[in-house]
C-alpha cells in the first residue's frame, strides 16, 4: 500500500468517524451517553492502538525503530537541498488560513442561525436524556436531520465538559479537505502523464496550490467556524473520491475499498445530500473496479452495504418511528424537490444556481453576467421566478454588486473562478483524451443533478461547497502546471485576501465587531447576530434560577433560537431540565412533559401557549414570555414594564392587588407611575405610598392584566420586585 502520510490521514479520519458513530449509538441505546462512557470507549480505542503497535514490533524493535527514524530524519534534513522559494510560500499561506480559522473556531461560539435552532440544541437534549432517542419538539429538524455532525459535536461536548470545541469538527474538515486536495492534484498529474518522468517540485507546487484553493473557498472558511455540516459533507465526498482514485491505481486493494465504503456511509449519516454528491462517482468507481477485479468489487459492495446499514440504520429507524419514513417528515420531503423535472425546468434551475456566483466588485461586470443568465432563461423558455422550482416563501433574484462589508468579499465569482479557469486551460493545454476529463465530467454531472433535483434556495452556496472542494484539486493541478509561478502566486494571494475579508466581515459572526462593548463576554458573543435578544434572554435565565424553577418547558416556533437560552441558564447555575411542551407535530405522539411538577415555567417565543389555569403569572422578556406555575402571589420577581398577571374567577367582581414596589437596589420606587390595564379597563397608580393598592374589575373566566411603568424607567428600575404581592377577590 502507498506510504503517503496523507493516505494514512484519510484512513484515520474514516476510522475515527466510524468509532464516533458506534460509540454514540451504542451508549445512547443503553441510555449511557455520558462523559464517563465516552472516556471509557476512547480509552479502549487508544489502548487497542497501542496494543496493535506493540504486537507488530517487539519492545526493543520499537525503541530501535524510533532511534533509526530520528537518525534518518536528521540525515534527510542535513542532506536534502533547500526547496524552491515558491513552494514554502504557498504552504505558509494555506497553513496560515487554516490556523486563522482554527483560532476563530476555538475563541468564538457559533452564531449560525441553524446551529442555534437545531444543530446544537439537539445535542443538548441528547446529553440531558443520555440517549439519542427521539423526543417531543416544536422544531422537527432537531429530529429528522441526519445526526453525523452532531454525534461528533456531542462527543466533544461531553469529553470537554464545555462547548468551546463544538466548531472543531468543521474546522478539522477544512484541514482534511486541504490535505486531500493536494494529494489528488499530485495524483492527477501522474495519472494524466502516465509513466512520463515529472519534476517533483513542480508536482508539489500544484498540490499546494490545490490545497490553498480548497481552504479559501468563501463558504468553506465561514463553515469552518460553525457547527453546521456542509464542510463535513465536503470532507466525506473528498474521501470517497480519494479512495476511488486510489482504487483505479490499485484495483485489488481491499483497504481502499473499505475506505471508500466507510466514507460513503459516513457521508450519508452526515447529510442525505451525499446521495447526490456521490451519485456520479459511485457507479464509475464500481465499474472500474469490476473491470479490473471482480473479487475486489464484491468486497467493496459488501463493505459498503454493511457500513451503510450499520451507520445509518439507527437514525433512519428513529425517523421511521416518528415520521413513518427513514428520511424525515413528509413536509420536508415535499418542499425540497422540483415539482417538475422536465429538461427545461431543470436547465432553468441550473441557471438559478449559477446566478449565485454572478456578483463581482463592479456594477458593469455583475450586470453583464446577470444579462447573460437572463438570456439563458429566455433560451430555455422558463421564467426566473417559478413557484415549483424555488423554495417556498423565497423569491429568486439576480445578485447585486458585492459589498466587502457585507461579508461578500470580492463577490461570489471568486468561488467559481478557479474551476472556470481550470476548465478553460485544461481544454487549451491538455489532451482531450486525458482521463481527467472523466473527473471534470463527473463534477459537472453532480452539479447538474443537484440543480435538477432540488429547488433553488438563496443559501444553496453552502450546499454547493462539496462541488467547489472537489474542483480544487482539478483547478490546482491545471493552473499550477500551466501558469507561471508569478501569475499563480498572485491568484493565490487574491484568494487568501478574499477569504480573510469574508471571515472578518462574515455576517454570521462578524469578527470586526468583537471589540465592541456588547460582545465582551463569551455569553454575549452568542448574540452577535442578534444582540437585541441578549438582555431579555439573560434576564429570563436569571429570574428562572433565582425563583427556584427546575422544570423549563418550551412552546416555541419552528425557527427559534433555542441554544442561547441553554447557555444563559447554564451560566446562571441552572440544574433542572429543559423540554418542549404542547407539541402539535408528529413528535407530539412521543409524550408530553409533566405540567404539575413544582418549580415549572413555560416559555413561549413565536408561539402562543394554550390556556393553563394554574399558570397565573406571565412576565415578558423581550421576545420571550415566561408563564410561571402557581398562584401569582407566590412569584415576586418581575421585570419593569413587562408584567402580565392572569386571574381566573367564576363570577363578576373586583380584585384588589397589594404590593410594595422595590427597585433592583432594594429601594422603594416613588418617582414613577404603574398603569393597570385590561382590554376594557385602565387606571394609573402613582408610586407615592406603600404599600401600593390597585383595583381592577373582573369578568368570569381568565382575566389578563398588564402592569406597565408609565414613565421611562431609570437605570435602577430596569428590574423591579413586587414584594409581598397579594390578590383579594370580592364579588359584587
Amino acid at each position: 500500500m502507498d506510504k503517503d502520510r496523507r493516505i494514512s490521514w484519510a484512513f484515520a479520519t474514516v476510522a475515527a468517524g466510524l468509532v464516533v458513530v458506534a460509540a454514540a449509538e451504542c451508549a445512547g441505546a443503553a441510555r449511557q451517553l455520558t462523559a464517563r462512557t465516552l472516556f471509557a470507549v476512547w480509552g479502549l480505542a487508544d489502548a487497542a492502538l497501542l496494543a496493535a503497535v506493540a504486537r507488530m514490533h517487539k519492545r526493543g524493535e520499537i525503541i530501535a525503530g524510533l532511534k533509526g527514524g530520528w537518525r534518518r530524519l536528521r540525515t534527510r534534513v542535513a542532506t536534502r537541498p533547500a526547496p524552491p522559494f515558491w513552494n514554502p510560500v504557498l504552504l505558509v499561506l494555506a497553513a496560515g488560513m487554516v490556523l486563522l480559522a482554527g483560532v476563530i473556531a476555538l475563541q468564538c461560539p457559533t452564531n449560525v442561525w441553524d446551529s442555534l435552532t437545531y444543530h446544537v440544541p439537539r445535542v443538548m437534549h441528547w446529553m440531558q436524556q443520555r440517549s439519542l432517542s427521539p423526543y417531543p419538539t416544536n422544531i422537527l429538524r432537531q429530529l429528522e436531520s441526519a445526526p453525523g455532525a452532531e454525534l461528533q459535536t456531542a462527543t466533544l461536548a461531553l469529553l470537554s465538559g464545555d462547548d468551546w470545541a463544538l466548531n472543531l469538527p468543521q474546522w478539522w474538515a477544512l484541514l482534511a479537505c486541504g490535505l486531500l486536495a493536494s494529494l489528488m492534484a499530485e495524483r492527477f498529474l501522474k495519472w494524466h502523464f502516465g509513466n512520463k518522468p515529472l519534476d517533483e517540485k513542480r508536482v508539489r507546487w500544484c498540490g499546494l496550490l490545490a490545497a490553498l484553493i480548497a481552504v479559501t473557498v468563501p463558504q468553506g472558511v465561514t463553515q469552518a467556524i460553525s457547527t453546521q455540516n456542509d464542510l463535513l459533507s465536503a470532507q466525506w465526498v473528498m474521501l470517497l473520491a480519494v479512495f476511488g482514485l486510489l482504487l483505479t491505481q490499485e484495483p485489488k486493494n481491499y483497504l481502499y475499498a473499505a475506505g471508500a465504503g466507510g466514507a460513503l456511509a459516513l457521508g450519508i449519516a452526515n447529510k442525505p445530500t451525499m446521495f447526490i454528491y456521490a451519485a456520479p462517482f459511485v457507479p464509475v468507481i464500481a465499474l472500474w473496479v469490476l473491470r479490473k477485479s471482480a473479487r475486489t468489487m464484491a468486497a467493496l459492495g459488501v463493505v459498503t452495504a454493511v457500513l451503510a446499514l450499520g451507520v445509518n440504520l439507527p437514525w433512519m429507524t428513529r425517523n421511521y418511528e416518528v415520521f413513518h419514513h427513514p428520511l424525515g417528515s413528509q413536509d420536508t420531503r415535499r418542499i425540497q424537490p422540483l415539482q417538475n423535472h422536465a429538461p427545461a425546468k431543470m436547465g432553468a434551475n441550473v441557471l438559478r444556481n449559477m446566478a449565485l456566483y454572478a456578483s463581482t466588485p463592479f456594477d458593469w461586470s455583475t450586470s453583464v453576467l446577470n444579462h447573460v443568465l437572463g438570456a439563458g432563461f429566455n433560451f430555455v423558455g422558463e421564467p426566473p421566478q417559478d413557484e415549483g422550482s424555488v423554495w417556498h416563501d423565497q423569491t429568486f433574484y439576480f445578485p447585486p454588486r458585492s459589498q466587502v462589508r457585507n461579508g461578500d468579499g470580492f463577490g461570489g465569482i471568486v468561488a467559481a473562478l478557479p474551476l472556470l479557469l481550470g476548465a478553460l486551460f485544461f481544454l487549451i493545454k491538455f489532451k482531450w483524451n486525458s482521463p481527467l476529463l472523466v473527473y471534470f465530467g463527473l463534477l459537472a454531472a453532480g452539479f447538474a443533478l443537484f440543480c435538477g433535483y432540488l429547488r433553488w434556495q438563496p443559501w444553496h452556496q453552502r450546499l454547493h461547497l462539496p462541488f467547489f472542494i472537489l474542483a480544487a484539486p482539478f483547478a490546482g493541478m491545471v493552473l499550477g502546471w500551466v501558469w507561471n509561478r508569478w501569475l499563480a502566486l498572485t491568484g493565490a494571494l487574491l484568494l487568501v485576501l478574499n477569504a480573510v475579508l469574508v471571515l472578518y466581515y462574515n455576517p454570521t459572526y462578524p469578527i470586526f465587531r468583537l471589540s465592541d462593548e456588547p460582545f465582551k463576554t463569551r455569553e454575549e458573543r452568542y448574540f452577535c447576530w442578534r444582540p437585541d435578544l441578549y438582555p431579555g434572554t439573560a434576564e429570563l435565565a436569571g429570574d428562572i434560577v433565582h425563583s427556584g424553577v427546575t422544570n423549563v418547558l418550551l412552546k416555541i416556533g419552528v425557527d427559534t433560537w433555542e441554544y442561547p437560552l441553554w447557555v444563559c441558564l447554564k451560566n446562571q447555575g441552572f440544574q433542572g431540565t429543559i423540554q418542549h411542551a404542547f407539541v402539535d407535530n408528529e413528535s407530539g405522539r412521543l409524550g408530553a412533559p409533566d405540567l404539575d411538577l413544582p418549580g415549572t415555567v413555560i416559555l413561549t417565543e413565536d408561539a402562543t401557549m394554550p390556556p393553563q389555569p394554574d399558570f397565573g403569572l406571565t412576565v415578558g422578556y423581550d421576545s420571550w414570555n415566561a408563564h410561571f406555575r402557581g398562584k401569582a402571589e407566590n412569584r415576586i420577581k418581575l421585570v419593569s414594564n413587562r408584567a402580565l398577571l392572569t386571574v381566573a374567577v367564576q363570577q363578576t367582581g373586583h380584585v384588589e392587588i397589594r404590593c410594595n414596589v422595590i427597585d433592583q437596589n432594594g429601594q422603594p420606587v416613588t418617582n414613577n407611575i404603574i398603569r393597570l390595564q385590561t382590554p376594557g379597563f385602565a387606571r394609573d397608580y402613582p408610586l407615592t405610598v406603600a404599600p401600593l393598592v390597585m383595583e381592577c374589575p373582573l369578568k368570569p373566566g381568565p382575566n389578563m392584566m398588564g402592569l406597565f411603568l408609565v414613565n421611562p424607567p431609570a437605570a435602577e428600575q430596569r428590574v423591579l420586585t413586587l414584594a409581598n404581592l397579594t390578590t383579594k377577590f370580592a364579588a359584587p
